[in-house]
């Protein structure tokens, strides 16, 4: 599975595509830990970046939780 350098407090699980695990991780736990070395801004410019990368079929996952309401 491949990590983000840095983020590993912001996996929160496991998820399965094509019979291959990746790690998942939170978005907003992601800008969260990388606000302590940057500001709110530029922490979701590096993210919009990552988000943007493919590393092959285990790609991490990232997630933004919904919300209804």
């Amino acid at each position: 599975m491949i990590k983000v350098a840095g983020l590993d407090g912001a996996i929160v699980g496991v998820g399965r595509k094509n019979n291959l695990d990746s790690l998942v991780y939170d978005y907003n736990k992601c800008v969260s830990v990388l606000m302590e070395r940057m500001t709110r801004e530029e922490a979701i410019e590096y993210m919009e970046k990552v988000l943007n990368v493919w590393q092959g079929i285990d790609t991490p996952i990232f997630i933004m939780r919904y919300s209804d309401g």
